[in-house]
């Protein structure tokens, strides 16, 4: 059966799956873009969006950032 006509949402707008993958928050209200070093995917933490779901191999690399909790 073919869905191509149904929307679909990203893992990064809170849905699906998130194996692989913990919960980055950010501290304060400073906003923080950060690359991840081993995906290179770009991450984007604001007020209005202080929690993301990172990849786990990116994570480890935020965990080093003041500006952000990596929550395991």
């Amino acid at each position: 059966m073919c869905n191509c006509n149904q929307k679909r949402t990203s893992v990064s707008e809170g849905t699906g799956n998130t194996r692989g993958k913990v919960m980055v928050r950010l501290i304060g209200n400073k906003p923080v873009s950060t690359n991840g070093n081993s995906t290179g995917r770009r991450y984007e933490f604001s007020a209005q969006k202080p929690m993301l779901w990172v990849d786990s191999r990116d994570a480890m690399g935020m965990s080093s950032l003041q500006e952000l909790q990596v929550i395991y």
